[in-house]
């Protein structure tokens, strides 16, 4: 009985030159990228994207702010690279790809991290101020920032955030009311209130809260919004 074997297909050799499309595609990927040697690095698609995943496993980060953690991570590796120019240019449309999909999954997430993270900073006693320099500074667009802000006022109509947040950061800090000595804290009311200033709260705001005559006038108000 004869039996037949099944030709197995050989690779192109490398100078098979131009693909059927008349574009040289030797040395690059699926997506039109050069990737050759990157994946020695750590800094191919599936490296990156185990980088992406690694971080946020760790920490939360909205896309843009990813973005800049694995570009740092890129230029560690390329540092001193003799075509690291073109290598970063390759490496930087890989990262927005990586990121993209991650957004497309929604593994990251802009709105998820702000509404987290604003609501973590406004309860440590943060200033709508500070809110707003602090996701910027991760990368959250101005339109996302002021929906958050919105969003956080519309879900609590009847309570002033940022008076809360005022007696909150006056009782981490130890300001007015909160102050350990009596003795001293007319004295300090000045540095006070430029402390507060400097926090993003209000003159009028700040004053008001480190004119109350005890924490008992403060307390009730931050147990409950604490409890809620």
């Amino acid at each position: 009985m004869r039996t037949t074997t099944k030709a197995i297909p050989t690779a192109a050799p490398q100078n098979a030159g131009p693909d059927h499309d008349g574009l040289d595609h030797d040395g690059l990927d699926h997506d039109g990228l050069d990737h050759d040697g990157l994946d020695h690095d750590g800094l191919d698609h599936d490296g990156l994207k185990l980088a992406a995943l690694a971080h946020l496993e760790r920490w939360a980060a909205p896309p843009r702010h990813l973005a800049r953690v694995l570009m740092r991570r890129v230029d560690r590796a390329l540092a001193g690279h003799p075509a690291r120019a073109e290598r970063r240019a390759v490496c930087a449309a890989i990262v927005a790809r990586v990121v993209e999909e991650l957004v497309r999954d929604g593994i990251a997430s802009e709105s998820e991290f702000a509404r987290a993270r604003s609501s973590r900073l406004r309860h440590a006693g943060n200033s709508s101020a500070q809110i707003r320099a602090k996701l910027a500074a991760k990368g959250v667009s101005r339109d996302e920032i002021e929906r958050t802000l919105e969003a956080a006022h519309d879900e609590a109509p009847d309570t002033d955030l940022e008076w809360l947040a005022a007696c909150r950061y006056a009782r981490r800090r130890g300001l007015g009311p909160f102050s350990s000595s009596e003795a001293t804290r007319a004295d300090r009311r000045a540095r006070d209130l430029a402390a507060m200033g400097r926090a993003g709260f209000p003159f009028e705001l700040a004053a008001r809260v480190l004119e109350a005559e005890s924490t008992d006038e403060l307390g009730e108000a931050l147990r409950a919004a604490d409890e809620a």
